[in-house]
């Protein structure tokens, strides 16, 4: 639908599995958390498969040569 390279496509990816599993650990780790809450949390935790190429590509390519481009509403 959007002309989005694999690179960016697959940085994105890596950043919501990331968070998504900080949040399963955020919730597992709670004093209120059931013992069935628990076990759907660590079933939930994954690590994305690291790239610094990518991340490095990205970064360079695309995130970077935004520099400047926007700026904060005073």
């Amino acid at each position: 639908m959007y002309a989005i390279g694999d690179d960016l496509l697959d940085q994105i990816f890596d950043s919501f599995v990331r968070d998504f599993s900080r949040h399963a650990l955020v919730l597992h780790s709670k004093p209120s958390s059931t013992p069935q809450q628990m076990d759907l949390c660590l079933r939930m935790l994954r690590k994305p498969t690291a790239d610094p190429g990518r991340f490095e590509r990205v970064w360079k390519e695309q995130v970077y040569p935004l520099k400047d481009a926007y700026e904060m509403k005073p």
